[in-house]
């Protein structure tokens, strides 16, 4: 299996109780989108992990898998990523992306100069950023936003900005 064919959905976080729940963090928009995808498994060992529930408690996600009925159990799951294949995810229209499309993705201004390549997708609470890796090995960031982004290209993996001023000082 390629790596460009695993998506990172969530993790998981500590256990919950002591019947082997545990909190799942999901790095996707919603439960249902989460669950949608049927198929999750942990990287390192292709284990197919088998839920057998989900809940919401407040912002927090709890999950129970299949045979981890005791809190030692879960606590062997904390920290590690759930994954799911990029084929569980529905068709996007011609203009659309995932956010994981957008990692490696060079990105240049509107006068073609080269500003760096993304290296990961951010939200702090205001919006989505692109962190960006520069050839003088420092990140910075760009609001996703129509104000700076004008164009995505997945196919060729170029992203082209024209941010506002201030941002790239």
């Amino acid at each position: 299996m390629k790596k460009n064919q695993l998506v990172l959905v969530g993790s998981f976080g500590n256990p919950r109780g002591l019947k082997g729940d545990i909190i799942i963090n999901i790095f996707m928009s919603n439960l249902k989108s989460f669950k949608m995808l049927k198929e999750f498994f942990l990287e390192e060992n292709k284990k197919i992990l088998h839920f057998t529930y989900f809940k919401k408690i407040g912002t927090k996600y709890i999950a129970s898998l299949d045979k981890c009925c005791d809190r030692n159990t879960a606590l062997l799951f904390k920290g590690k990523n759930i994954y799911s294949y990029r084929k569980n995810f529905p068709r996007l229209k011609k203009s659309e992306f995932y956010s994981t499309d957008l990692i490696g993705c060079k990105v240049t201004n509107i006068k073609n100069k080269f500003l760096g390549n993304v290296t990961d997708l951010k939200n702090f609470g205001a919006g989505d950023l692109l962190e960006i890796y520069d050839e003088k090995k420092k990140n910075f960031f760009i609001p996703m936003d129509k104000n700076n982004i004008v164009s995505v290209d997945i196919v060729n993996k170029i992203i082209i900005t024209d941010p506002l001023l201030g941002l790239m000082d």
